[in-house]
């Protein structure tokens, strides 16, 4: 995979940047990332131009077409009239090849070939613009990959999650009157747009590609693009005003862009999950989106000397895990950024193992978000208050942080600031060598669910789903846990299903099986037994309770979180460990049902 400038050139124009991706490939299949794993390899060959694949500004596509032709001093020259790519003579060859990896995972997954998956491409694309290569990349894929979905499976709704660390302007160029597309930005991509026609002669499907033409959609509302990105008040790269949590979208499009700007440095793993649960997922449940596509840019990670964020690579196991219940479980993960070998190799390991349904490892360490991320969250969630029912009845909350655009836009004495005046944080430092603790081993149970159904249910499990195989040593443990509880047990069905419930959670302890489901008589005291034997070996346990019934769980010491859903008003709670939500409205509020869990 040759995606860097020849040796004899590389201090004239210093490709060092593309080298690197050169040494990304080999490097996760170093057999260290991937042990034990399962999953379809599957080749892919590139988008031709014969005749496939039209670009609108001929031009540029007539330009990229000759660089396998080009002589390494006019390569040099063809590289520098454009900002931050390096060409070699196989860089068209490459771009197509990730292109058609794309579309193949495209393919692949909505044919039903697969669930979902990940296309390991170079080079990345979100920063493509309509006649001009940027940002190292030279067409764009996921841009590519929406328009494909929709014309040639006519998806209704897609959703794009760009969690690079750098604004993909292509893609919010894009799709940014597109409402039905409905992109939620985590960071902003510089795209390729294009549509598809059928040729009535041949019935070939042509694909026309249009790089970056903002107005394209204006009538189209099918994609809902999300970026989160590093801006500091305009200071990083691209330095664009369009790349803040004002810019909506426009025309019907308006509300289908989301940017959450990060104006610091050294975001962590809580400020990440924060964006996720109080902007990303509300709104894209909401959106309800047909596919799924991440431009995952790992330079969003830990060590990243681009990003310089804390967040660590277990992170991307859980975002994962969080994008996969939509769209039915059609996700297409495609490769963006990412420049620091030892993070990026980690970071996708713990994303293709969510995709595969491994369990979503602990995180290191979660609190609250800081103030920075607090302003950005609240930001978004204002702006976009007019356009999403979820955040209808948002109210932002005060923090200490300076207003996004009063710090950008106002000097010292009230003077303009213009953003080359201001230079990012990181850059001010002295680079150092940020280390963290290898990601913990994630072991599948061979068995995924065990279930303890009355006489007769086992007929109805589905496939995957085992019957519960009884430990003998539970009467004991049942015995022991009613002396501990003052509860005296006499009814045999009752005293069965406790024995079922240990069972199940002894197998899940030795990891024999993922996780269980028990039909019991007494919810009540079931939970009650469950918990208490759950606290002789694990430190904190959350107990999710949908009902308005009462529970008898002591929450006072901290280490039980109970979490009530019901439809009465319940008793005031004495414990701040004990949450109650009420839904009024009852179980066919399914919007506030969501929304509070």
């Amino acid at each position: 995979m040759e995606h860097c400038l020849p040796k004899a050139c590389q201090s004239a124009v210093s490709p060092s940047p593309f080298v690197k991706p050169l040494m990304r490939r080999s490097y996760w299949y170093t057999g260290k990332c991937y042990p034990g794993l399962v999953c379809h390899h599957q080749p892919h060959t590139g988008v031709t131009h014969n005749g496939s694949i039209c670009l609108n500004s001929e031009e540029y596509l007539e330009a990229v077409k000759q660089t396998p032709h080009m002589t390494l001093e006019d390569l040099m020259t063809f590289t520098q009239q454009y900002g931050d790519v390096y060409f070699h003579p196989n860089i068209f060859h490459c771009a197509k090849l990730a292109i058609g990896a794309t579309l193949q995972l495209v393919d692949s997954v909505m044919t039903e070939k697969v669930r979902n998956g990940i296309a390991l491409v170079r080079p990345p694309g979100h920063h493509s613009q309509r006649s001009a290569a940027n940002g190292f990349c030279v067409f764009n894929n996921v841009a590519i990959a929406a328009h494909y979905a929709k014309k040639r499976y006519s998806v209704k709704r897609v959703l794009i999650v760009d969690w690079d660390v750098h604004h993909g302007q292509g893609v919010q160029y894009c799709f940014e009157e597109d409402p039905r597309s409905g992109v939620l930005r985590l960071h902003i991509i510089l795209g390729v747009q294009y549509c598809f026609e059928e040729d009535p002669r041949s019935g070939v499907l042509r694909l026309h590609i249009i790089l970056g033409v903002q107005y394209c959609f204006e009538e189209d509302p099918s994609v809902l693009y999300f970026s989160w990105h590093r801006f500091e008040h305009q200071s990083f790269w691209p330095n664009l005003p369009e790349s803040d949590y004002d810019n909506v979208g426009k025309g019907k499009g308006a509300g289908f862009n989301i940017n959450v700007p990060w104006n610091k440095v050294g975001m962590t793993n809580s400020d990440y999950l924060s964006v996720f649960f109080h902007v990303l997922l509300p709104v894209a449940y909401e959106f309800n989106p047909e596919l799924v596509l991440v431009s995952a840019g790992f330079d969003s990670a830990i060590g990243d000397p681009e990003g310089h964020m804390c967040a660590t690579p277990e992170i991307f196991a859980h975002l994962t895990h969080l994008l996969m219940p939509l769209a039915g479980g059609r996700l297409c993960t495609v490769l963006e950024g990412g420049y620091h070998l030892t993070s990026l190799a980690q970071s996708v390991c713990q994303t293709v193992q969510s995709l595969l349904g491994d369990p979503a490892p602990l995180l290191p360490s979660v609190s609250s978000p800081c103030d920075s991320a607090l302003e950005s969250l609240q930001n978004v969630r204002s702006a976009h208050q007019p356009y999403w029912t979820c955040f209808k009845h948002s109210a932002a909350a005060p923090v200490s942080e300076p207003s996004t655009k009063h710090f950008r836009t106002q000097g010292g004495a009230g003077e303009e600031v213009q953003p080359e005046q201001l230079t990012g944080q990181a850059e001010e430092q002295t680079e150092e060598e940020v280390v963290w603790p290898e990601p913990l081993p994630r072991t599948a149970p061979p068995v995924r669910t065990a279930a303890a159904l009355p006489a007769g249910g086992e007929d109805t499990l589905p496939q995957g789903c085992r019957r519960l195989v009884e430990a003998p040593h539970t009467m004991g443990t049942v015995q022991r846990l009613g002396d501990e509880l003052n509860e005296e047990v006499k009814d045999e069905r009752v005293v069965r299903s406790l024995r079922q419930v240990i069972s199940l959670l002894d197998q899940v302890e030795k990891k024999e099986i993922r996780n269980g489901l028990a039909v019991v008589p007494d919810i009540s005291l079931a939970v009650k037994f469950a918990v208490q034997h759950a606290l002789t070996s694990t430190d904190r346990v959350l107990v999710v309770f949908v009902g308005d019934g009462e529970l008898s769980v002591d929450s006072h010491d901290g280490r039980v979180l109970l979490v009530q859903i019901c439809s009465k008003e319940p008793k005031p709670q004495t414990s701040q460990y004990h949450v109650s939500v009420c839904l009024k409205q009852g179980p066919g509020d399914a919007v506030g049902f969501l929304h509070s869990v």
